[in-house]
């Protein structure tokens, strides 16, 4: 089973349907994590929240949807947070569609709902931005995530020193139009086709909504190839 990882799509649905066909997605077999952010800054936030529905529902289980900042400030409180945040692109997108701005919190409510911290399977694990710098296989149950919530949304800077040397994360949240990046042992690279590292963060976030590029990690039998569709190639 080939697993794809997704990087930030932030409203740029003709991006992700030509990479979702880039990657030639088999519906019956693959498994498919996005890595959160699916809203705000691009045009088309209405059209990929409901791409994301179909493919839900068709794959079921093989389907993830991580949590991302945006999916956690759309849901909050603090509108003018949100707002700050782009907001606007998105109650655009789903207003062309005859949505209110009643129809558009439910629909923020229940993609949040949607949603998981952290994908994990024997080899690999994947979250929206980053683990501790101190995580470790053994350290590393499903009952933790929520503790470090403001981390694994919102933290750059074990990326940035490559301070993060334990299990191999795959994550987004920190574009990089050049990338995809790998973060380790005090090191940030560029990174290309190969076996799997055994260690560090890999983000494949490359700045869709300003690059015009989105970009997927294809993993398969300890093999990763990348795949981006639009801008750059």
């Amino acid at each position: 089973m080939r697993k794809i990882f997704i990087g930030d799509v932030h409203g740029c649905y003709e991006q992700l349907c030509a990479l979702l066909d880039a990657v030639e997605l088999d519906r019956e077999n693959d498994e498919l994590i996005f890595l959160g952010d699916y809203i705000d800054r691009g045009p088309q936030s209405f059209e990929v929240v409901m791409l994301l529905k179909d493919l839900k529902d068709t794959m079921e289980d093989r389907c993830m949807l991580l949590r991302g900042t945006h999916e956690e400030i759309a849901e909050g409180n603090d509108f003018r947070f949100w707002q700050e945040n782009g907001s606007l692109y998105t109650i655009r997108s789903f207003r062309r569609n005859g949505n209110g701005f009643q129809d558009i919190k439910d629909c923020m409510r229940r993609l949040h709902d949607a949603t998981k911290l952290m994908y994990r399977s024997p080899e690999v694990q994947a979250v929206h931005a980053c683990m501790p710098g101190f995580m470790t296989k053994e350290a590393c149950t499903d009952e933790q995530p929520e503790a470090w919530l403001d981390v694994i949304l919102w933290e750059r800077n074990v990326l940035y020193d490559g301070g993060y040397n334990e299990l191999i994360t795959i994550c987004g949240h920190t574009p990089y139009e050049d990338g995809p990046m790998w973060s380790h042992d005090g090191v940030l690279e560029k990174i290309a086709d190969g076996p799997l590292p055994d260690h560090g963060l890999i983000d494949i976030d490359t700045g869709c909504f300003y690059s015009g590029r989105l970009t997927a990690m294809v993993l398969e039998n300890g093999q990763m190839r990348f795949v981006s569709a639009g801008g750059k190639n």
